[in-house]
């Protein structure tokens, strides 16, 4: 399989530098740490991901996605009982005069 450094790495008993293409005998040999697999398809050398970290980024996209869900929500309730508590004003039901404040004993 062919392959390419992207970083320092070791194999073969050999140190193998930044951007230095060489065979590897299997995919067992194979390094998420510093290789990358070449696709002949793509004529290109691909970084992959471990699989653990694909999940591991799966999951946090998830937790994400589901967190501003949940925040679009409450604000979207907020709104709601916003509109709902504005238009429910209530009118004053007693009107005071201003005289009825007034009286004889507050003069000094």
């Amino acid at each position: 399989m062919k392959v390419k450094a992207y970083k320092l790495g070791f194999y073969d008993h050999k140190r193998r530098r930044e951007g230095e293409v060489f065979h590897i005998n299997s995919e067992q040999e194979f390094s998420f740490e510093w290789m990358m697999k070449y696709d002949a398809e793509k004529n290109a050398f691909l970084k992959l991901k471990k699989p653990e970290k694909v999940e591991e980024d799966k999951m946090k996209k998830q937790a994400e996605a589901k967190a501003e869900a949940e925040k679009a929500a409450l604000v979207a309730a907020a709104q709601v009982v916003e509109e709902e508590s504005a238009s429910q004003v209530e009118e004053p039901t007693d009107i005071i005069a201003d005289d009825d404040y007034s009286s004889d004993d507050d003069v000094i």
